[in-house]
């Protein structure tokens, strides 16, 4: 019984997993296309209703979770994880600079260019320490 109940959940689990991670992903990219193209999809979808998945799946996660589901990472498998999270922190970065620094280029070429300029490199920092805060995080344990 209780077997089953581990593989219940470990279903239940992944198949969160997949429904959180495929809806996150196109939530966030068609947010983008209708932040980048005034309304581009929202004429068509209402993204709120994406939203809605994403949230209830996420909690689902969250609540199906178990002791069994944790990954562990040799060390060798760490620094690549490493070096690959730093790339795509620093080309969002990039990509959010680039992104604000279109939406409010009508407040002139400077003032847009040092607020993208900042936003990016916050954006890329931020992340770079939520980097450095997990890895700490597995070295303490």
């Amino acid at each position: 019984m209780e077997r089953q109940s581990l593989k219940e959940n470990n279903l239940l689990y992944s198949v969160c997993q997949q429904i959180f991670g495929i809806f996150l992903i196109g939530y966030l990219f068609f947010f983008l296309l209708d932040q980048i193209f005034d309304n581009f999809v929202s004429n068509f979808i209402n993204l709120n209703y994406i939203l809605v998945v994403v949230i209830i799946s996420g909690i689902l996660l969250i609540l199906f979770q178990g002791k069994n589901n944790d990954e562990n990472i040799s060390d060798k498998e760490s620094k690549n994880y490493s070096w690959k999270y730093s790339i795509v922190s620093f080309f969002l970065g990039l990509v959010a600079a680039i992104i604000i620094f279109i939406k409010i280029f009508d407040l002139g070429i400077l003032l847009s260019l040092f607020i993208s300029l900042i936003s990016g490199v916050l954006i890329a920092l931020l992340s770079f320490l939520l980097l450095d805060f997990d890895e700490s995080k597995n070295e303490l344990e």
